[in-house]
Order: structure tokens, then C-alpha cells, then sequence
């Protein structure tokens, strides 16, 4: 099976093309990887033959209609333009720039190599799971809007096509398909009896053996995907890649106080730490301030995107890997004083 792997990415800060060397890593000889870009910022030199431009004013007009004025809500054009150009891949990874795993990406891409799903992505839900997320009216067909009991949607920071699912993708916008991508491709997709599946968080669509396994979420009736887990929409995750085999999103160079790393254990504790003791100074202050206390997990997952237990087990990890080593048997005293002191 042959895949691509697209990041999606106006910006080149090395953080950014770093994480693309690693996915690079994960190809078979088969495989292309390259980043695909609005051509507002030029890459670095050794970059430009790495880098595809689109034109989004040309490709909006294959739609009937689109939301919004930029490509941020019709993501879902530019793959088909990406496909039409290179249509020989089984598989189309398609990954926007502020997403990192820690781990090998290889790991993710094996581990759904043999998966027969047309569209892989996060957070898969129904409408009656999250009746209130906005985007549920511009799911239209070509004939009018598509009934919200009819819908699906998801999260596509991290998403992998199948060359079925982007030529119904194609032929259905050319047909008068329009709408939120997020909304739009798994409600199309469903419809027309292509598979969809979810990358590993919870609930139905996720493949038997996956559940919770890359990424964790937690979503309301709103489908807002703010403040928990590793993979929502806001706000930006300080302390990345602590949890090790989860996907983090969104990751943004400006706001990673210390980025954990993938197999450097000393800034993986350098993170913890630095973690926790915002979380110490932030408690300390709202208890001066209104005499009560934040919950811990509360705090750590708006830092973090992970939980106190997966917390534990990181720290786990690192004592295994330093037994004696006084730093990393220090941050398990460090974080129990922060359990205490919330008790």
C-alpha cells in the first residue's frame, strides 16, 4: 500500500520541519512526503524542492460554495487538488503543521496500514452527540442543506483518505457538495457507503484494538474540544509529547515553553517539572487570591492535554529508564505535594 504524507503548513520554523523529518523517517521507498503550502512565507532554501504551492483562489472555484474568505474552513479543496496531482497512492495522510506525536510515526502509520477505512481521523461523533456544534447547517448536497440527524463530524488535524474516498470527495464537489470540511467529508463520505473510522479516542468508529491508543478528547453538545486532552482545538499545549504514543495538537512554536522531545528523557523531565511548578505558582496564586483551590487535572490539562494518571506514568517510565537518579525520583515528590495539597 502506498502512501503520502502531506503537511500542511505556511510556516517553516524548525520545530515545524523537524516534526516533517520525522514523519520522512516513517516512509517506505514507495512512499512521497512533501509539505504543502499557501506560498505567504517562503521556505528556507534546501526547503524548495520539498515544498508544493496551491493556489487557493483557483481551487475555490471548484465549489459551488464555500465558507468563509481563506482555505482554513474548505481544507477539503486543496486535497483534491493535491490528489489530481498525485493520484498513484493507496493512502493520503494529510497533517497540518501544529501537530506533533510522540513517538515514531511510523507506529500510527502501521499501525492502520491494513485498515480498509476511507477517511481516519479524530473524534469521530454524531449529530446527537453533539447537537450544538455550529457547523451542522453548512453540511449541504447539491439539491439543499443535509438534515442534521444525517450528519457526522470530526476532527481532521490528523487525516488519511484512501484514493476511493478523494475521487467521491472530487466527483461529490463537482456534483454541488459544499460545506465545513470537518462536517462535510465524513457526512459525505458515510452517505455514499465509504467507511469511516476514528484514529483512537472513544466511542463507535474506533477500530477494534484502537480505543484510546493515540490520542485522547472530550467533547461537549457544542463539540467545542477546549482545554482536555491531547488532540482539540484550544488552547495551545505548553508541554507536549509527555504521554508517550499520543498525538498533541495544537502545538505551536511561540507557546512550547519546554517540547518534551521524543526519546530525550532529560527534556521530557525538564517539561514535567516546568509543568508543575506552573501549576504549583498558578494554584498558589488563585488560593491568595479567592481561597480555593483549582482541581489538578484541571491545570495540567490545559498545559499538558494529559491527565494526572498519565502523568504518573511518564514518571513511571523515566524512574525505570534512571533508576537512583535523584531528578526524576524528585518529580513523583513534586507532584504528590501538588495532590496534597489540593486534598
Amino acid at each position: 500500500m502506498r502512501k503520502a504524507v502531506v503537511l500542511m503548513s505556511h510556516r517553516f520554523d524548525a520545530p515545524i520541519l523537524g516534526e516533517f523529518e520525522r514523519m520522512h523517517e516513517a516512509l517506505d521507498e514507495s512512499d512521497l512526503a512533501f509539505v504543502l503550502s499557501d506560498g505567504s512565507l517562503q521556505p528556507p532554501a534546501e526547503w524548495v524542492q520539498r515544498v508544493q504551492v496551491f493556489d487557493y483562489a483557483r481551487i475555490a472555484r471548484r465549489a459551488r460554495r464555500v465558507i468563509g474568505d481563506d482555505v482554513l474552513r474548505n481544507i477539503h479543496l486543496v486535497w483534491i487538488d493535491c490528489f489530481e496531482a498525485h493520484p498513484q497512492f493507496d493512502h493520503y495522510w494529510f497533517i497540518e503543521y501544529d501537530v506533533v506525536y510522540a513517538g515514531p510515526w511510523r507506529e500510527i502509520f502501521d499501525a492502520f496500514r491494513d485498515q480498509p477505512h476511507d477517511l481516519l481521523c479524530c473524534h469521530l461523533r454524531e449529530s446527537s452527540e453533539q447537537p450544538d456544534w455550529y457547523w451542522w447547517h453548512e453540511i449541504h448536497a447539491p439539491a439543499g442543506p443535509v438534515g442534521k440527524s444525517q450528519c457526522v463530524r470530526g476532527f481532521l488535524p490528523v487525516a488519511r483518505l484512501s484514493r476511493r474516498g478523494l475521487e467521491c470527495l472530487r466527483d461529490a464537489v463537482a456534483a454541488g457538495w459544499t460545506g465545513f470540511f470537518e462536517g462535510l467529508v465524513p457526512t459525505l463520505f458515510r452517505r455514499q457507503g465509504l467507511q469511516i473510522g476514528d484514529l483512537g479516542g472513544t466511542g463507535p468508529f474506533v477500530p477494534a484494538g484502537c480505543t484510546g491508543r493515540f490520542y485522547t478528547s472530550v467533547g461537549d453538545r457544542a463539540g467545542a474540544l477546549l482545554n482536555l486532552g491531547t488532540m482539540r482545538y484550544r488552547p495551545a499545549i505548553a508541554y507536549p509529547r509527555i504521554a508517550a504514543g499520543r498525538l498533541y495538537h495544537p502545538v505551536k512554536p511561540e507557546n512550547c515553553i519546554v517540547d518534551a522531545g521524543v526519546a530525550d528523557a532529560e527534556r521530557t523531565g525538564a517539561a514535567i517539572a516546568n509543568a508543575l511548578e506552573q501549576i504549583r505558582r498558578h494554584r498558589l496564586r488563585l488560593f491568595a487570591a479567592e481561597r480555593r483551590h483549582v482541581d489538578l487535572d484541571v491545570l495540567l490539562q490545559v498545559l499538558t492535554g494529559i491527565d494526572a494518571r498519565a502523568l504518573h506514568d511518564a514518571i513511571d517510565r523515566l524512574e525505570r529508564e534512571h533508576e537512583g537518579d535523584f531528578p526524576y525520583a524528585r518529580l513523583r515528590e513534586r507532584l504528590a505535594g501538588l495532590e496534597r495539597l489540593g486534598a
